[in-house]
């Protein structure tokens, strides 16, 4: 298994309004409503350390709660105006827990003042050990400071605590650094992370076949922006030969966008606009009914009965005085509820009403509640911007390899499974005794009618028998199925369930985890033997129920080697493959012949053993030739030999480089590859009008070294010349004939 290990790293925002940036000049937030939002708990106004804490711990302390969290920049943090300031629950009752890191930009003593309305408090790493320390620098209104020694470049974390009840608020942080003659902010000394942690990253595993090449493929991550007439900002990198790739934060946005819902928030009102249905004990819920024409803010006038669901829908949150804040779960309109828009709320409400400051806006009806409310202000709600990650291929390569995933084996595997017995049957399901996982149903239902079937099997057929190819026109995007979860559990029963349709996958930026993965199995279809396909771990290789190792070969060696050699006669050519008597119980086989078209021209093909159904068909450049018996009932154990006739187009004085094997293999009637399938030898004929040295040069292209050379006078006129292979490595080679005029050259395939 080769695993295509894409690495995306990128710069991270993690706050909930829109900054498109982190790190220098930022700082990190937490907002809370305090005091329940009224003043109603106590403390109001910290005076101590531990005030503040109490305040701030909002999982034990009832009258705190957690609304906003994220990252913003540090002059909208420490030093603001109410246009500019973080985000909050409201302009009273809130606070800001800030922290990041300061670095120094110059050596000597600092003076920090801080300054609030109303209370906060100032922590810094005063000492330099990476630890903060309380600076004591007093609560209250007014200024407040202190004075550290600190070391140019020295990293040294920082909090700040604010408190703000009712009427005048502000915060500011300032300092002087030593040539500084009065105090300033400097926001290029800010920082919302350690400049020497790694920001976030999204780690990507593409896991695909060894006999893929990983530099082939490339991976686009784009997104919807306004930077460019098309509408989105996209980034393309392709695969290193390790597999890996890194995106930064130029291809990453992390900038805020309207996600499509809002929050609702009714203003003190007389008209029971809002109805609350009692709570449902059975169901956990409320029902809540939002009179339409609470919606006309969005355009619709007067009673809007005709406005469309999908706008009612859009309201994912409300805010009912201080009874709830929190979400909606859209019910339906209408419903025998009149105008009514209507909701779940998945909270109980009951207690909360009675100790409401504004209960007496609910009315109890003994059953329901009306509830008297104004108008309803919407706010949009946002979110990180939903990322594309796209994986595309080489369009040449692609072609090359899908040409040989769909091959005789995996025709004989796939007919195996439809004629042997099973729970299942032909049908598709538990099927026979071939098939152990979903994945292979999948790819083994080449049309995509969620059914495997003959109809399947013929169109593989097709594809090797057929002068056109039903697969000739698929792209990539057609057959890779890119599976994000279950490849290795997936169903045998219900495999035709969430299939993934599209090399595509969608990641928006998490706001809690650093370091985020993604893990994705690419396979294709008709690829049932995961020849080019990731072989899913639950493969159960049974060689006695006819599922064996698909990926490998298992049924031992041919007892004689493979005959393969062109004969010249004239202006005909023929090419002979003899594969030997043997005991494998082969049934069937197939070879892809190279040709060059512009010198030769196809004739017909020749069969030795008539008694095993054989085909030859004619392709843009090369001839696919072999046999096959769907059942296994007929075997070639007793050999076969195939000839593939040619006529010259033009007078050659030789015919290396002519025809040449591009691909081979044989199977069992279990759907086992033969495992050794070796080439006696292959014979070169040339003709030659030079009685002189010709040289045979068996070459590795891969090193550029001479494997074999062979020094030697021709006759006048037609020679062969027998390259013996059983001495060669196993590898595809180039073969050069060369004389004083030049040299011609062709590849072999050593198996």
């Amino acid at each position: 298994m080769k695993k295509f290990i894409l690495t995306v790293v990128y710069t991270l925002l993690v706050c909930s309004l829109g900054y498109s940036q982190t790190g220098q000049g930022y700082i990190n937030y937490k907002s809370y409503k305090i005091n329940g939002g009224n003043g109603s708990c106590g403390p109001q106004h910290p005076s101590t350390t531990a005030a503040f804490d109490t305040m701030f711990d909002y999982t034990n302390n009832s009258c705190t709660e957690l609304t906003h969290e994220g990252i913003d920049t540090a002059l909208n943090g420490l030093t603001w105006t109410w246009s500019t300031m973080l985000p909050r629950h409201a302009n009273s009752w809130y606070g800001w827990d800030i922290d990041g890191y300061f670095v120094a930009e110059e050596s000597g003593a600092y003076i920090f003042q801080i300054t609030s309305d109303d209370r906060s408090d100032f922590w810094f790493d005063t000492d330099g050990d990476g630890d903060m320390d309380d600076t004591y620098a007093g609560f209250g209104n007014g200024s407040r400071s202190r004075s550290f020694n600190l070391t140019a470049g020295q990293v040294y974390p920082f909090r700040v605590r604010y408190e703000q009840g009712a009427g005048g608020a502000n915060l500011y942080l300032k300092w002087k650094r030593p040539s500084d003659s009065a105090l300033t902010f400097h926001s290029d000394e800010i920082y919302s992370y350690h400049p020497d942690d790694a920001p976030h990253s999204l780690d990507i595993t593409y896991e695909v076949s060894d006999n893929l090449d990983a530099t082939k493929f490339s991976t686009t991550i784009y997104y919807e922006c306004t930077d460019n007439a098309g509408g989105i900002c996209p980034t393309v990198n392709t695969l290193g030969s390790d597999g890996t790739i890194s995106f930064d934060e130029t291809a990453i946005s992390t900038d805020q966008v309207s996600n499509g819902t809002y929050k609702a928030t009714n203003t003190d009102g007389g008209v029971e606009f809002v109805v609350l249905y009692d709570w449902d004990s059975t169901n956990q819920r409320h029902r809540l009914l939002l009179d339409k024409r609470l919606f006309n803010s969005f355009g619709y006038s007067g009673f809007a009965s005709g406005a469309p669901d999908t706008l009612f829908q859009s309201i994912t949150n409300f805010e009912l005085y201080d009874v709830y804040d929190g979400e909606l779960t859209w019910l339906s309109s209408g419903n025998g509820a009149g105008y009514w828009a209507q909701y779940y709320i998945y909270t109980n409400l009951t207690s909360s009403i009675s100790t409401s400051t504004s209960s007496n806006r609910f009315r109890d009806a003994s059953g329901y509640y009306g509830v008297q409310v104004g108008a309803l202000n919407f706010a949009a709600g946002n979110a990180f911007a939903q990322h594309t990650i796209n994986l595309s291929v080489d369009g040449t390569y692609y072609d090359e390899q899908y040409e040989n995933a769909i091959t005789i084996q995996d025709l004989s595997l796939a007919f195996s499974e439809l004629t042997t017995a099973g729970s299942g049957g032909p049908g598709g399901g538990a099927g026979g005794e071939v098939f152990s996982t979903g994945i292979e149903y999948i790819l083994g239902d080449v049309n995509e009618d969620s059914v495997f079937d003959f109809k399947d099997t013929a169109l593989i057929l097709q594809h090797i028998y057929g002068e056109t190819d039903p697969f000739a026109d698929k792209t990539f995007v057609d057959v890779a199925k890119v599976f994000s979860s279950g490849y290795d559990s997936w169903s045998t029963t219900n495999w035709s369930s969430g299939i993934p349709s599209t090399t595509s996958d969608y990641y928006t930026p998490n706001t809690t985890t650093v370091a985020q993965t993604k893990t994705y199995q690419v396979a294709f279809l008709g690829d049932v033997n995961f020849s080019h396909s990731h072989e899913p771990s639950n493969l159960i290789p049974q060689v006695n129920n006819l599922n064996s190792i698909k990926t490998s070969s298992t049924n031992g060696d041919l007892e004689t080697s493979i005959a393969l050699k062109i004969i010249r006669e004239e202006d005909n050519l023929t090419m002979v493959i003899n594969i030997p008597a043997n005991s494998l119980n082969i049934s069937g086989t197939q070879f892809k012949i190279n040709f060059d078209e512009t010198r030769l021209e196809y004739i017909d093909a020749e069969y030795s053993n008539e008694a095993i159904n054989s085909y030859d068909t004619k392709r843009t450049d090369y001839i696919n030739i072999g046999s096959f018996s769907s059942d296994g009932s007929i075997n070639i154990n007793s050999g076969i030999e195939y000839k593939l006739n040619f006529k010259l187009n033009a007078s050659l004085k030789s015919t290396l480089g002519l025809l040449g094997i591009k691909f081979y293999e044989l199977v069992t009637k279990e759907g086992s590859k033969v495992k050794t399938i070796r080439f006696g030898q292959q014979g070169v004929t040339f003709s030659t009008d030079l009685i002189e040295d010709h040289n045979l040069i068996v070459l590795d292209e891969d090193s550029g070294s001479v494997i074999a050379k062979e020094l030697f006078i021709p006759v006048l006129g037609i020679n062969t010349k027998n390259i013996y292979t059983k001495a060669l490595p196993k590898k595809k080679l180039k073969l050069i004939l060369s004389n004083s005029l030049g040299e011609q050259t062709t590849n072999i395939i050593i198996e």
